[in-house]
């Protein structure tokens, strides 16, 4: 499973972010302190700010592989994108009610 932490280091470790209060208001499109928020107690980041983190992941790996053709960081953004994406369905199969196929309820 990805954590937002694990997204947060990537983009800091590739200076796409500066702070948590940045990371906060352009990726996750909340108050600037969402993520420290989240980070200090036991509440979940939203769908929504992952499915925001995810889109905004998607635009990095496009413009990134647009200046400098097939590099490693567009690459990278791609997969955090990808799992956080999964993530996301899986959080919101679990949320719903218990009205599944057995094909949905296997897959949760």
């Amino acid at each position: 499973m990805i954590t937002i932490n694990e997204v947060y280091d990537f983009l800091r470790k590739h200076q796409i972010v500066q702070s948590q209060e940045d990371f906060s208001s352009r990726f996750l499109r909340k108050s600037p302190r969402y993520y420290s928020m989240v980070k200090a107690s036991d509440h979940e980041t939203s769908i929504e700010a992952m499915n925001t983190l995810a889109a905004r992941l998607v635009q990095i790996a496009d413009g990134v592989e647009m200046v400098k053709n097939k590099n490693p960081l567009s690459d990278e953004a791609k997969r955090y994108s990808k799992r956080l994406s999964e993530y996301i369905l899986m959080k919101s199969l679990q949320r719903q009610p218990n009205t599944h196929s057995k094909e949905v309820q296997n897959f949760i």
